[in-house]
C-alpha cells in the first residue's frame, strides 16, 4: 500500500502541506467551468459515506473521522482513493490507498487509522464500513466552531465531498446538483447553492410545520450552507435531537435529519448507527 499523510493549516506551510493547501484545501473557487479534468459517477448516495467529529472518551483529543462503505462510489477494493479530511483550517490528506488496513502516529502525537470498522441498522443488520480517523489533541486545534469536512478523490478523477448531512439527503437524487456541488469548495458554497439548495427544500411536504415554505427553505438553506459538519468542542458532542453538534460513532442521524427537513421523521425510517469503542479509533472495529 502506498499511503500519504500530510497535515496543513494557515500557518507556517511546509513546501508538501502548501501544494496540498494549493490543489485540495485551499482551492475556493473551483466550479464546474473551471475545473474540466473533474468528472463525477451518480449522485451521491447518503449511504456511501458519513462524517464525523467529537470529543474523545477517554482523553483530551478531537476526532475526525470519515466512513465510507466497503465499495464506495462504484469503486472497488482495489482501486486507489485519496482521502482528504478538513476541520477549520487544517487538512490531513490521507492517499491513495486501496481501503487496506494501517494505524499510525505522526511526530506530532496526532493518530491516524485506515481499517475496516463495524456499522449496524435498525433491523439489527451489521455491516462493514472503511474508517479513516485522525486523532489530535485539542490543543493543536483553535478555539470555537469548525467546520468539518471531507472530499474524495477516486480514479478518473472522480471526486466527491461530503459534510452535513441534511445536505447530502438533499443531493441523493438531484444528479446535476451534485455535480455541481462536488466541483466546489465550502467556501463557495452560499454563494452558488442557496438558490437550489432552498428550492428543493421548499419541494418538501412539510409535515405540518404550519410556516410559509418558501420562507422556511430560505432560513434552512442559510443555516446549512456551507456544506460542513459544524463541531465545537467545548460543547457537548452529538448530532442529537438536543443539538447539532459535530457526530459520534452511536449517533443515529437519519430521524435528527428528517426533523430538520420536514418537522417529523418519517414513519418506518431506515436508520443506521457504528459501534463505538473506547479507545482510537473509538469504533469497534471488524473482528
Amino acid at each position: 500500500m502506498t499511503k500519504q499523510f500530510t497535515t496543513a493549516n494557515k500557518d507556517g506551510l511546509s513546501s508538501p502541506s502548501r501544494r496540498l493547501m494549493l490543489t485540495g484545501c485551499g482551492s475556493l473557487a473551483v466550479t464546474a467551468s473551471l475545473a474540466p479534468w473533474i468528472t463525477w459517477s451518480a449522485p451521491v448516495d447518503r449511504s456511501q459515506g458519513d462524517l464525523f467529529a467529537f470529543t474523545a472518551p477517554t482523553k483530551h483529543d478531537l476526532v475526525f473521522a470519515l466512513a465510507l462503505s466497503p465499495r464506495p462510489f462504484g469503486q472497488t477494493e482495489r482501486e486507489p482513493l485519496t482521502v482528504r479530511l478538513h476541520a477549520g483550517a487544517s487538512c490531513w490528506m490521507v492517499g491513495p490507498f486501496a481501503l487496506q488496513d494501517s494505524e499510525d502516529v505522526l511526530p506530532d502525537g496526532t493518530c491516524l487509522f485506515t481499517g475496516q470498522v463495524r456499522r449496524t441498522t435498525s433491523n439489527g443488520a451489521r455491516a462493514m464500513a472503511h474508517l479513516i480517523a485522525v486523532a489530535t489533541s485539542a490543543e493543536q486545534m483553535p478555539p470555537g466552531s469548525l467546520g468539518v469536512w471531507a472530499e474524495i478523490l477516486g480514479a478518473g478523477a472522480v471526486r466527491w465531498r461530503i459534510g452535513n448531512p441534511v445536505v447530502s439527503h438533499l443531493l441523493a437524487d438531484d444528479a446535476r446538483l451534485a455535480q455541481l456541488h462536488a466541483a466546489l469548495h465550502p467556501a463557495m458554497d452560499v454563494q452558488v447553492l442557496s438558490a437550489a439548495i432552498a428550492r428543493r427544500i421548499a419541494a418538501l411536504p412539510t409535515g405540518g410545520l404550519g410556516v410559509d415554505s418558501q420562507a422556511h427553505a430560505k432560513r434552512l438553506a442559510a443555516l446549512i450552507l456551507p456544506d460542513t459538519l459544524q463541531f465545537d468542542p467545548a460543547r457537548p458532542s452529538g448530532y442529537t435531537f438536543a443539538g447539532l453538534n459535530g457526530r459520534r460513532a452511536e449517533d443515529v442521524i437519519e430521524p435528527v435529519v428528517q426533523t430538520v427537513l420536514v418537522g417529523a421523521p418519517r414513519p418506518g425510517l431506515g436508520a443506521r448507527c457504528y459501534l463505538a469503542a473506547s479507545q482510537f479509533p473509538y469504533f469497534a472495529k471488524a473482528a
